[in-house]
């Protein structure tokens, strides 16, 4: 007869307790809250495309606690810059800087 040998209880490992379901009333709410965020995410960019606009084409905002401004942004990437330098050197590079056009970013910016 074989005998058997049990591991220490403190090896032991409970079994994780069930969890809750799903229910289709969750799934239910979470996909009209998607729905809901999407029409506002919408709301959003149609009034901030309307505050940009007008203050794009020179409207005033009232005076009171919050102000808007159109803040721009300019950038130049020349990613290729250290090769330029090595190969043609510094003053090559700067000319060609110097006529690369920048991006611009415009952001809008509400502040209190």
């Amino acid at each position: 007869m074989a005998t058997q040998v049990l591991p220490p209880k403190s090896v032991l490992v409970p079994f994780p307790a069930k969890q809750p379901a799903i229910t289709q009333t969750e799934l239910e709410l979470l996909l009209a809250l998607r729905a809901q965020a999407e029409k506002v995410a919408l709301q959003v960019a149609e009034a901030e495309q309307s505050v940009r606009a007008r203050l794009e084409a020179g409207s005033v905002v009232v005076a009171g606690f919050f102000k808007a401004l159109l803040k721009v942004i300019e950038r130049r990437n020349v990613s290729w810059k250290s090769v330029v330098v090595r190969v043609k050197g510094q003053q090559y590079a700067d000319r060609v800087l110097a006529a690369t056009k920048p991006d611009v970013y415009t952001t809008l910016v509400i502040s209190a």
